[in-house]
């Protein structure tokens, strides 16, 4: 479409427009996002403190990979790139693997005191799903570049930016670096917890699943 990449890093005095490998050299000239606006960017994941901004051209996609890779703190993509929208529903597909993770978890646990075979065995249930999209989690999200990102979806990262940073009238979609170590650990370790409960309140539910699981195994 005729459009120029940009990759823009601020400083409280002037814009520079570089190339990406020099951009990355003097980083440490550029100014952190001060996030008073509650912009919460992972700023110790970037030391540098800097952004950027892309804009619609054929090499976005590759231009976004670098500035991930770069551990770039808060990313803006022009709304007129479908870039934007298709990495936004990247991460919220890792977003609905982690809660479908953790509320079936917590489910597993609440189900676990009643005393009802018809309960427990839905029990079980809950407990696969949370193993499975936790797994899922594990095998495939979090090793995409776009794990360690956000979706500001409420824009507050816009306004801790410096002025002409974005450009006027025009949306952005924005992507906030945040740690996921926790979140990991937090589903990992319900989905675990789920199975041990099933172990635990369930036992003879959970041999029978079991014996049937292995049969059609061996059947296969």
């Amino acid at each position: 479409h005729g459009y120029v990449t940009k990759l823009a890093f601020f400083s409280s005095s002037s814009i520079f427009s570089r190339n990406f490998s020099y951009e990355m050299n003097v980083a440490k000239e550029s100014a952190r996002p001060q996030n008073a606006g509650g912009c919460r960017a992972d700023s110790k994941k970037s030391p540098d403190g800097h952004f950027g901004v892309i804009v619609p051209d054929p090499l976005a996609s590759h231009n976004l990979e670098r500035m991930i890779a770069a551990q770039v703190e808060v990313i803006a993509i022009d709304g007129e790139s479908p870039l934007g929208p298709a990495a936004a529903r990247t991460v919220q597909l890792g977003n609905m693997l982690h809660k479908t993770a953790v509320l079936a978890a917590v489910t597993t646990g609440m189900c676990a005191p009643v005393p009802s075979n018809t309960v427990h065995k839905a029990m079980i249930g809950l407990s696969a799903v949370s193993v499975g999209s936790a797994a899922l989690y594990g095998l495939l999200w979090q090793f995409d570049p776009l794990c360690k990102y956000q979706v500001d979806a409420k824009g507050e990262c816009a306004n801790d930016l410096p002025t002409g940073a974005l450009r006027p009238g025009s949306s952005y979609v924005l992507f906030v670096r945040k740690d996921d170590s926790a979140r990991k650990v937090v589903h990992y370790s319900l989905a675990a917890l789920s199975v041990g409960l099933c172990i635990r309140y369930a036992p003879t539910q959970v041999a029978s699943v079991t014996n049937t699981v292995l049969g059609l195994i061996t059947n296969v």
